[in-house]
């Protein structure tokens, strides 16, 4: 097992080789090490989707809150 994480050494390498092909982080070779490092200008999209959604949710719920309320009167 990998640290704290529970997930195996291979599991790991699998994960990193996808961000990697994803071009979400780039690898650096140091001897017998890789060195992986996020592409924040990557992740851009990716945070732009996750803050829509969080929007889209919230306004979700508060519609679903407004409407329950409206109910118990």
């Amino acid at each position: 097992m990998t640290g704290r994480a529970r997930i195996s050494q291979p599991a790991v390498s699998k994960h990193l080789r996808i961000l990697k092909d994803a071009g979400l982080v780039q690898a650096r070779k140091s001897g017998r090490e890789t060195h992986y490092r996020a592409r924040a200008t990557a992740l851009g999209p990716l945070d732009a989707w996750v803050r829509e959604m969080t929007d889209f949710w919230h306004a979700r719920f508060d519609n679903l809150d407004d409407l329950l309320k409206r109910m118990d009167q």
